[in-house]
């Protein structure tokens, strides 16, 4: 064999067994399904569809030491159990029992880093992106986990999303458990999400005033018409129908707004059946209250938007 020759094989094997190690990813992890299977990474789906899954193990690059992440399992006949970090097992093996939802955060955290994940229910399929230890999965309806997905982002970054119904109107799950308050995040939690139920501030009573504070609580900024979004966040405004309903708008990337009424298909038409090119202005029928303009960091992706709503 030639040098050149012995050369190329080597750095073939040497790409094999550091390119492709551990370490060469963000975040890696694997599922008990019956046994422990191969690690996977940086989203790459771990379980098997049809099979439950009985035991999860996460780890995060070495590089990014202090920062970690813990992660727990609700095992159904069994709760929530505790939280474990470095790859240690969470979860119940070889007991006939079965993972329904999934809770994972981040340790020693900067602002801007995120872990991302998301599971796949036995009957519902894909689950939404869950952020930074909220639940993915049902951990009080019986349900059963397949598989599970992680991402790991140092940062975030913002976009805004371009208008595309069909995603929302599945006249399905999405489209019945996602509401104006989702749609205009794009952030889909199959929760009929509230304003400040996440940040821990609901809103107490159908104003102005107290539906703002519940966005500013979920992470949201107030703005104005004419200012232009700053670092790729997403514009949206917030209406009130008096006593009654709030209801919220979206600017999509070609500049139009757009919205979805509760369970209702989202839509770019307002009450009269023109297009939206301003949501003041728009036929809003009993939403008489224009309370004002919010920035939101979304995403380019159809339901997974950045912000903290729940």
């Amino acid at each position: 064999m030639s040098l050149k020759k012995l050369f190329i094989v080597i750095s073939l094997v040497v790409f094999f067994f550091v390119g492709n190690s551990l370490e060469a990813f963000d975040v890696t992890y694997r599922a008990y399904v019956a046994g422990w299977q191969a690690w996977v990474f940086d989203g790459q789906t771990s379980g098997t569809i049809g099979y439950k899954l009985e035991a999860i193990q996460v780890l995060l690059n070495s590089a990014y030491l202090p920062l970690d992440v813990e992660y727990r399992t609700y095992v159904s006949g069994s709760g929530w159990q505790s939280w474990v970090t470095g790859g240690n097992t969470s979860g119940i093996t070889d007991q006939n029992k079965q993972i329904a939802a999934i809770e994972i955060r981040l340790l020693n955290s900067n602002p801007g880093n995120t872990v991302k994940y998301r599971v796949y229910d036995s009957k519902d399929g894909w689950l939404p992106w869950m952020f930074n230890g909220q639940t993915a999965g049902y951990d009080s309806r019986g349900k059963r986990c397949d598989a599970y997905e992680v991402k790991y982002f140092e940062s975030i970054v913002c976009s805004t999303p371009p208008y595309y119904p069909i995603y929302w109107n599945d006249n399905s799950i999405i489209q019945k458990n996602n509401n104006c308050y989702n749609y205009s995040n794009n952030r889909r939690t199959d929760t009929f999400a509230q304003p400040g139920r996440a940040g821990g501030d609901m809103y107490s009573s159908i104003d102005c005033l107290e539906v703002t504070n519940g966005a500013i609580a979920d992470g949201l900024e107030t703005t104005t018409a004419d200012a232009i979004p700053p670092d790729g966040k997403t514009k949206i405004a917030m209406v009130i129908w008096p006593g009654t309903d709030y209801h919220w708008y979206r600017q999509d990337s070609n500049g139009l707004w757009t919205h979805k009424p509760g369970s209702t298909a989202a839509t770019n038409l307002d009450n009269s059946g023109n297009i939206i090119t301003n949501p003041e202005t728009a036929d809003r029928g009993n939403y008489t209250i224009f309370c004002g303009y919010f920035l939101t960091c979304s995403n380019v992706n159809q339901g997974e938007g950045n912000a903290n709503i729940r």
